[in-house]
């Protein structure tokens, strides 16, 4: 990344840094040179929102990973990340699921014995 793209991206806000100043290579020359070519192009933003302004303020040159994880390549591709509202994994969505199913059957047996009226009986 030149200096002057630097120098702009370092004022927008949610900007972290450049990838290559975030990690430490250890080891000889070689290995923080290949860390230099691997990290150089890729930009850490603090959210997703932020990363998406930050593309297009540079028409999508960089690749930007944000706190939560997305990935936004070079060509504007969105992969990854997390999201608040779909935390919860397969299981336990099927788990809550069937524990809804479970209250719904319930409340429709109380409802059915309610319309039923005091005088009758409901075999269970």
């Amino acid at each position: 990344m030149d200096r002057q793209t630097q120098n702009l991206v370092s004022q927008l806000p949610g900007f972290l840094g450049v990838g290559s100043t975030l990690v430490t290579i250890a080891g000889d020359a070689r290995m923080r040179i290949l860390g230099d070519y691997l990290l150089g192009n890729v930009l850490f933003i603090d959210t997703l929102d932020h990363a998406v302004a930050i593309g297009k303020q540079l028409r999508q040159r960089y690749r930007m990973i944000t706190l939560d994880g997305d990935i936004i390549s070079a060509t504007g591709a969105m992969t990854g990340g997390r999201s608040k509202r779909d935390s919860a994994g397969l299981l336990t969505q099927q788990q809550e699921l069937s524990t809804l199913k479970t209250s719904i059957k319930q409340m429709d047996d109380q409802l059915t014995e309610k319309k039923a009226g005091p005088g009758s009986t409901s075999a269970r």
